[in-house]
């Protein structure tokens, strides 16, 4: 551009620019580039680092590595095999259906070499909203997976499931292609400003110029990994997957569930020492508040899609990484501005605008001088064609260029100004259109669906901003059905979201409800928009000043609810956990309450009390009577309803209860429940190799493909592997311990009765601090659904999974050293009384298994120990309290000292793999097995840390319990913060649970020695150095 050259007068505002400050705007996007590749594609570019590097690694997931070749073959295979069933041009369309994982890049890649553009549809979405955006982008193809087949033939006319590609003898040379830098690359729905999602079009140059410029001033030439962490829907993919690719480096793709989990992303930071990572500043600022975050090395952070708060970047800056912060919207293709950070100071702009780029600030399609806020408008090689089939939209956005005839800018919607050194200061959205932890929100979408639920009138939505990076969308409507007492109108509230959830992804759903007869109009006619928030605002805080109590207990804890939940309108009948509550903020309820209630009540107590109202009473009456939620009424209690519970036995009549040696030698076909647990699926992995049987595994989950997708995601997180799903031996079946017949129809019920051979019974609620009551129904009454089964049509076996921890502390009690497989476990009641819910549960089940066997039903039973980790592949259960509390000694440094204290630690491949093998024997039969180590090989918790600190090199003390208690109980972002009742918590003479279990016992188990002693694992591992250092690389502190 000629800088001498001013544009028309008309087009300045009010003709206020000076001739120098006008010159000077032209200066600042005085940005041309012709050095970037722009006569290429992306796929070109990518396709020249297969040449230059084909045996370097390109992407990793998970245990999964893929080298340039490797991932270029097979994309070359699944294009090919695309292009033989639909006949594809560029510009054409193929839908992506597929979860997150090496099949996503590939598929990606696969697409381009067809000369296609791609077009995300992620499964998570609405089944509506899928509809609409395989209508809207007029696809040609929609690839996916087995576990959406069903959901993807619903909204496209022709799908490809990637299991069904011919990758055996489909050729893996390049196709040919007539691809050209103009045509398109995605087409990419975003939040419409019409009311529904609309397609932006975006092509190859676009993408190249973007990501040159990034590949050139912020990802260091150098750069080794980088994570890809953020939504294929989601344009900021476009860079952290390509860019790195484009540069012959490495991906490291987060799954699905590490996607969601700050830990887990940090875990992978540290594991893989990323080196580059992008994504919102709520998520950074998520990051940043994990216990492992400044153990991360130094590297490059990307932050965008949202304002990144003074506050943040200072934390972010602790750590010396370089921090690029960037904007742009999805219409300019991903970033259009970027700033290197370097202190708080210049965190005020975000930067000037990149290569080949020029941007305005305009009112009235006049260009404003520096310092006015006007509309950001965005002109240059990354401006998209537009939205895809609707031109008179793209008209009204991307309109002439001020300077450069023939060419668009686009009108983005955003407020900014131009600051004198070149950078423009970002000043919010001129429109109703939000971002919320990154997603882009069009606010008259949400608007528009609920006013289309039945019986609601006009509906607003504002945003209610909680913290920087905290903000709750509030819907107002009109309900003509007005007034509602509290209750109906909870049922209403509840509805509605339940409705919404068919057609809104989760995000989109507002937080709360206000249903009004009318809203409010102001002096033009309009409605009042701001008076809603204000009211609401108003309401939220003049709430407590209001409220009348019935004593002091129900005032400190509603307070303290109020502060956690920030949740508006509570109510002392109010149900914690229907306001949002979950098991870590009922841990800081716990924590923040006063020491003298926490005498009177227990963590496990507020599980079952689950009002201000009930929690006020039972610590009052406590209080009144002078006794501690230890008390031994409420043991005796206890005991009674475990003994009663031991009596639920169902009715059932057996009446051949001889089964056939060779029938559980080589089943046929076996059910499983808990299939998706640890061990679960390592008992499905036992299953495939040491019998030819078909596994039925009943799963929760709306529909089949859900469910397979849960077994699929624990496969590959427990790093077994997935090809055993295709082999045609595993069946989901969809149901629930919880409910009647298994969750199943009568129909299917008697089905599989008649079809299943024997039943692997692992399914139950694990939870450590649930209590007896709650977990009662999943693992009594569930127990009862799994003994009905096994009687019905013909007798099956069932091997039960109970739990070495079925003895308890009862060595306080019975003051023995040893338990035998064979012992009355009535004999350490006391005991179980007083521990976990879930031990409860577990004593109970076995007793009612005893009786069903009694009526015929054959038992197997095992009793495990604590299943540590796969003894190869280092996997283990991170939710479990274990790998909590070493997570949490390891950044501590400290561990505490209860002498004798013991898990039974044993490896899980060990306890499935024997299992099976002592299962498929008839003279199991009525026997009980520990899956416990010997006793020489047992490890204390001293002796487990002690090996730790030898063995890696950590310093980590012993300390006396309550000085280790110190060292974390306060800490929120502990990992073992949301377990605090199990160490804090007083069980019997004064001493927590934890403490009691002092000189644990040691079990015997010279059942399941003899019956393995044929096997290839005849013993449990030592918990050695071989076992402890992959699990502590899986829980990535190592």
């Amino acid at each position: 551009m000629n800088l001498n050259a001013l544009p028309d007068p008309k087009m300045i505002k009010g003709q206020l620019i000076q001739d120098e400050q006008l010159k000077q705007i032209l200066e600042f996007n005085h940005t041309s580039n012709d050095t970037y590749p722009l006569h290429k594609t992306i796929i070109d570019l990518i396709e020249e680092q297969v040449k230059m590097v084909p045996d370097k690694t390109a992407i990793i997931y998970q245990n999964k590595e893929l080298t340039y070749r490797e991932m270029d073959e097979m994309a070359n295979q699944l294009a090919n095999h695309m292009m033989r069933i639909v006949s594809i041009q560029p510009d054409d369309r193929i839908g992506l259906m597929i979860d997150r994982s090496e099949k996503l890049i590939i598929s990606l890649l696969a697409i381009m070499k067809t000369g296609a553009a791609y077009v995300p549809m992620p499964p998570l979405y609405p089944e509506d909203r899928l509809k609409n955006i395989s209508s809207e982008s007029k696809i040609s193809l929609l690839l996916t997976e087995n576990a959406f087949e069903k959901t993807a033939k619903e909204v496209a006319e022709k799908s490809l499931c990637w299991e069904n590609v011919y990758w055996e003898t489909m050729s893996a040379e390049k196709p040919e292609r007539t691809l050209k830098p103009h045509h398109l690359m995605y087409v990419m729905f975003t939040s419409g400003s019409t009311g529904g999602p609309k397609g932006v079009a975006v092509e190859h140059i676009n993408v190249v110029n973007a990501l040159s410029y990034f590949i050139e001033k912020v990802i260091p030439g150098s750069a080794g990994h980088m994570l890809a962490v953020s939504t294929y829907a989601f344009d900021i993919s476009v860079l952290e997957i390509f860019s790195i690719l484009m540069t012959g480096n490495t991906l490291v793709v987060a799954s699905q569930e590490d996607q969601l989990n700050p830990e887990a992303i940090v875990e992978l930071l540290l594991k893989y020492k990323i080196t580059v990572a992008q994504t919102t500043p709520s998520t950074w600022s998520m990051l940043a508040d994990t216990i492992n975050w400044e153990k991360i090395e130094p590297m490059m952070i990307i932050c965008g899609g949202e304002y990144l708060s003074p506050a943040l970047g200072k934390t972010l800056l602790k750590g010396k990484h370089t921090i690029c912060n960037v904007y742009g919207p999805t219409e300019t293709t991903i970033w259009v501005t970027s700033k290197i950070i370097k202190s708080e100071e210049d965190l005020m702009t975000i930067g000037g605008p990149i290569a080949n780029t020029d941007i305005y600030i305009m009112e009235n399609d006049q260009i404003l001088p520096i310092h006015e806020t006007g509309e950001i408008c965005v002109g240059g090689i990354n401006l998209s064609r537009g939205y895809f089939g609707h031109q008179e939209l793209t008209d009204s956005k991307f309109i002439d260029h001020p300077l450069k005839k023939g060419e668009k800018i686009y009108k983005t919607g955003d407020l900014g100004k131009w600051v004198p050194n070149g950078e423009i200061e970002y000043a919010g959205r001129i429109d109703d259109q939000v971002k919320i932890r990154g997603y882009r929100i069009e606010l008259q979408e949400i608007e528009e669906s609920i006013s289309k639920l039945e019986g609601v009138g006009k509906a607003v939505v504002k945003v209610k901003p909680e913290s920087d990076y905290d903000k709750k969308l509030i819907g107002f409507l009109e309900y003509p059905g007005m007034p509602l007492d509290d209750k109906n109108k909870n049922l209403l509230i509840k509805n509605f979201r339940e409705q919404l959830k068919q057609t809104l992804p989760v995000y989109m759903i507002p937080h709360d409800f206000v249903i009004m007869e009318k809203l409010p109009i102001n002096s033009n006619g309009k409605i009042d928009k701001k008076a809603l928030l204000d009211n609401y605002k108003k309401a939220f805080v003049s709430v407590d000043e209001k409220k009348e109590f019935r004593n002091n207990y129900e005032k400190t804890i509603f307070g303290i609810w109020t502060e956690i939940l920030q949740y508006p309108f509570i109510e002392v009948t109010d149900n914690f956990f229907e306001l949002g509550g979950h098991s870590l903020l009922l841990a800081k309820l716990y924590n923040r309450l006063p020491d003298s209630y926490r005498d009177r009540i227990s963590l496990q107590d507020l599980f079952i009390h689950k009002t201000i109202e009930s929690q006020a009473n039972i610590i009052e009456n406590r209080t009144i009577q002078n006794i501690s939620h230890q008390d031994d009424a409420q043991n005796e209690s206890m005991i009674k309803q475990l003994l009663e519970d031991a009596q639920l036995v169902p009715e059932i009549s057996v009446t051949d209860g001889d089964i056939d040696a060779s029938v559980m030698n080589s089943p046929q076909n076996v059910l499983l429940t808990g299939a998706n647990g640890f061990v679960g699926v390592h008992i499905i992995d036992e299953l495939m190799k040491q019998t030819e049987a078909t596994v039925y595994c009943l799963i929760r989950g709306e529909n089949e493909q859900i469910a397979l997708k849960r077994l699929h995601q624990a496969f590959e997180q427990f790093l077994l592997p997935t090809h055993w799903l295709t082999t045609g031996r595993i069946k989901v079946v969809t149901g629930d311990l919880n409910n009647p017949l298994l969750g199943l129809g009568e129909e299917q019920f008697n089905y599989l009765a008649k079809t299943i051979d024997c039943i692997y019974h692992s399914g139950s609620s694990v939870n450590f601090i649930e209590p007896y009551s709650i977990i009662r129904k999943a693992n009594i009454l569930g127990l009862q659904e799994v003994i009905k089964f096994a009687a019905a049509e013909k007798v099956k076996p069932v091997s039960l999974f109970s739990t070495s921890a079925v003895f308890s502390f009862g060595h306080q009690f019975t003051h023995k050293k040893w338990v035998y497989e064979n012992d009355d476990i009535h004999q350490d009641l006391q005991a179980v009384s007083r521990d976990l819910g879930y031990v409860q549960s577990k004593w109970v089940m076995e007793q009612i298994m005893q009786k069903a066997e009694e009526k015929g039903v054959p038992v197997i039973v095992f009793r495990l120990g604590y299943a540590l980790s796969n003894s190869q592949t280092g996997s283990t259960a991170v939710y479990q309290w274990w790998g909590a509390l070493v997570k949490s000694c390891i950044a501590n440094k400290a561990y505490p000292t209860i002498l004798g204290f013991k898990s039974q630690l044993v490896p899980v491949d060990y306890m499935a793999k024997s299992i099976v093998h002592i299962s498929r024997q008839k003279n199991a039969l009525g026997k009980k097995f520990h899956l416990t180590p010997l006793a020489e090989r047992d490890v204390s918790i001293t002796d487990f840390f002690d090996r730790i600190n030898q063995y890696f090199g950590f310093d980590m003390k012993p300390l006396p319990y309550n000085e280790w208690l110190d060292t974390w109980k306060n800490n929120e972002e502990d990992p073992l913060y949301p377990l605090l009742g199990m160490f804090t918590d007083k069980v019997y003479g004064k001493a927590t649970l934890k403490e009691v279990y002092k000189n644990t016992y040691y079990y015997d188990a010279e059942n399941t020695l003899d019956f393995i002693k044929d096997s290839d694992m005849p013993y449990p591992p030592l918990i050695n150095k071989d076992i402890l250092e992959p699990y502590l690389k899986y829980l990535a502190v190592l």
